[in-house]
């Protein structure tokens, strides 16, 4: 926030104050980036797989060729996904696909 605007602030509010607001903020996003917190176990991953950081896997899961694992996802213990498969956002499969 520009320190012009302090003055406007409800007195319990927190601010940061900066001269450039929006690269500041563009620079600090890294800091709340998501990292979970939920243990994953070792997964077999085939060759040209691509998993986003967020995915969660139970034990013995494999992935096939070429797939796709998105953000939020959730495979269950012994989950094999077949190859050039692609697996939405935030699903959750608890058997093999």
């Amino acid at each position: 926030m520009e320190e012009r605007f302090i003055s406007e602030l409800p007195s319990d509010t927190v601010a940061i104050i900066s001269k450039n607001p929006y690269e500041d903020m563009a620079k600090t996003t890294h800091l709340f980036k998501y990292k979970p917190s939920a243990k994953s176990y070792k997964v077999e991953i085939k060759e040209g797989v691509e998993v986003a950081d967020n995915a969660r896997f139970g034990k013995g899961v494999t992935i096939g060729k070429n797939s796709t694992i998105m953000a939020g996802v959730y495979l269950g213990d012994g989950v094999k996904i077949g190859e050039n498969t692609t697996i939405y956002p935030n699903v959750t499969i608890y058997h093999n696909v």
